[in-house]
């Protein structure tokens, strides 16, 4: 068995039992019930989609390079599928892009 962390503090458990009754899960380390619950209010939150993410940051850096270079990719970008946020993204960049000339 691994070492976790509960509440905050490193433990090892030397036992860990898990029960399902009546739609309830009971978790038991060592003889003691786990506050699921309050584990689950101290975790961090789910991380976004790190694909989209990547998108969003090269259409940033696309636009503040401003070369035409950078313009024709990001027309590429835009001219995706219309309800894709990349693509949304990418159509904005432009229209500010164009706005600030």
């Amino acid at each position: 068995m691994g070492t976790g962390r509960v509440s905050g503090r490193p433990v090892t458990p030397k036992t860990i039992s898990a029960t399902a009754a009546k739609g309830r899960l009971t978790v038991t380390v060592d003889g003691k019930p786990l506050d699921l619950a309050a584990l689950a209010k101290d975790a961090a939150p789910p991380r976004g989609n790190t694909l989209w993410l990547r998108a969003r940051r090269t259409i940033l850096l696309l636009e503040s390079f401003g070369t035409p270079e950078a313009r024709a990719v990001l027309e590429t970008l835009a001219s995706g599928e219309a309800e894709a946020k990349p693509t949304q993204e990418a159509k904005a960049a432009l229209e500010r892009r164009t706005q600030g000339k």
